[in-house]
């Protein structure tokens, strides 16, 4: 076995799963753990240079496959297979079916027929939804599957990943060559496999572990098991929101954009308080979901709303992991009530104070001695048993990941390409232990929030208005 990157290329090469990675496999035990990144496009899909711009790509990196053994992990090219790309035209295009779509697109892609909406859910919420659900083969698969759905003036390309393979930074990497070229001026051929051969040194597909990574921090053992023991003990507070059939893990998706103004005017807010963006976001989940949190629980301690936020941990490692093609993140959890405080503001200053100290702490990375636990006891559970150990380990009312988009180059293909990148944004999963998760990307001064939810603890109704509140609150001066 090798885990040298620089051999990347041999048909022996293996890497190691990290704590994250081993605990993202063992929850698609019980569901599906996809994520979905949504690129917007001007204009008609071109679905022959997307496909060829997957295939020239995944070529150079060795990369479209994955094989599992165990603990470890292999990627490898498969020469010959098309990458293939589903196709869906939404009833407001131009073509009313895909059978003319493909003909005008002269496209080879895999097709799928659009399904009717259900509960009013517009055609790119049905479609992540259905892309959320959908499961991943166990062994020797494609770990990334494309989609494109065709609205009137504009496309949607869906990017849906097995979530144990990496976190969105490292996908916003990987995709880096796939969107560029086919953003790129239709009349010039794409480049061949030699002329992406750099492509490789932006990637690294076989990074250290969790463990080699942190080293330094969890060398004070003892420290860091009291750290984590005392979130546990904080954790038995927190309340649950209902489920009527507690294992149905289904989700749905809805994504909304807020006005342009929005994201301007939550940074001016926040700076004047004192506070993140990321407080502001909690301050406005909380009062948002507060309310239609059940009430069966007496002590009034035991009222207050668990919120765990997803933290990209990369920069803390005691290696360079920037180009890691792998999972590196961390969650801390906040325990706060709505009526903390009258105002958006106000909650936020409340949370702002508990997060420093996290932060300072960088008690975050103790994640890892959780999942390290699961890890072990997983293989002992039974399986109708796991759903409520995830449960009463670990009880989330809500979970969120942020995002802020920082790179130039997707920046840039807004600004002036030939086919502009209009937005992006994401879809997170809940996984066994949520019942619902936050969204909210950022790229530029636009803003966009999507939530998923298992139906199962809320209504299509309430998610709207749980939405709308959030809307209110960030977008009001």
């Amino acid at each position: 076995m090798c885990i040298n990157d620089s051999s990347r290329h041999c048909s022996k090469t293996w890497g190691e799963l990290n704590v994250f990675q081993r605990v993202m496999r063992q929850w698609t035990d019980l569901h599906p753990y996809n994520a979905v990144h949504v690129f917007r496009f001007e204009g008609r899909a071109d679905i022959d240079r997307l496909t060829d711009s997957i295939r020239h790509a995944w070529q150079a990196l060795d990369f479209g496959m994955v094989s599992i053994q165990k603990h470890q992990y292999r990627f490898w090219y498969p020469e010959q297979e098309r990458p293939e790309v589903e196709f869906l035209s939404n009833a407001g295009a131009s073509t009313s079916s895909f059978k003319e779509a493909a003909e005008e697109l002269r496209s080879s892609a895999a097709s799928t027929p659009m399904e009717p909406e259900d509960n009013h859910a517009s055609a790119l919420d049905a479609h992540l939804s259905d892309l959320l659900n959908r499961r991943f083969p166990v062994q020797d698969y494609a770990p990334i599957r494309f989609s494109v759905l065709q609205e009137a003036a504009c496309h949607y390309l869906c990017v849906t990943y097995d979530h144990w393979i990496a976190d969105g930074m490292a996908m916003r990497v990987l995709l880096r060559p796939v969107i560029r070229n086919y953003c790129g001026d239709p009349g010039q051929p794409l480049p061949d496999a030699e002329g992406l051969a750099d492509l490789a040194k932006d990637v690294s597909f076989y990074p250290p572990t969790y463990r080699l990574a942190y080293r330094k921090y969890f060398s004070a053992k003892t420290k860091r098991l009291s750290q984590w023991w005392r979130g546990i003990l904080a954790n038995n507070v927190t309340i649950l929101a209902p489920s009527r059939e507690n294992n149905n893990m289904h989700v749905e998706c809805l994504s909304r954009d807020l006005p342009d103004e929005a994201m301007r005017t939550i940074v001016a807010r926040a700076k004047q308080h004192g506070v993140t963006v990321h407080d502001l976001f909690l301050a406005a989940i909380t009062r948002a979901c507060m309310p239609h949190l059940p009430e069966r629980l007496v002590r009034r301690k035991r009222r207050r709303m668990g919120m765990g936020s997803i933290v990209d941990t990369r920069g803390l490692a005691d290696v360079d992991v920037g180009r890691a093609f792998g999972v590196y993140l961390g969650y801390f959890i906040t325990h706060t009530r709505a009526d903390s405080a009258d105002t958006l503001e106000g909650l936020a200053r409340v949370i702002a104070e508990r997060t420093r100290i996290i932060k300072t702490d960088r008690a975050y990375l103790n994640t890892a001695i959780g999942m390290k636990m699961q890890c072990w006891l997983w293989p002992l559970i039974p399986r109708f048993a796991k759903p409520g150990f995830l449960r009463n380990s670990l009880p989330l009312s809500a979970g969120i990941t942020n995002t802020r988009v920082k790179d130039d180059w997707m920046i840039g293909l807004g600004d002036s390409s030939p086919r502009r990148l209009l937005g992006y944004f994401r879809a997170a999963p809940t996984g066994p232990i949520l019942p619902i998760s936050f969204a909210p990307t950022t790229m530029g001064d636009s803003l966009r929030i999507s939530i998923t939810w298992r139906p199962s603890c809320f209504d299509r109704a309430t998610i709207k208005e749980i939405a709308s509140r959030i809307e209110n609150d960030l977008s009001s001066r």
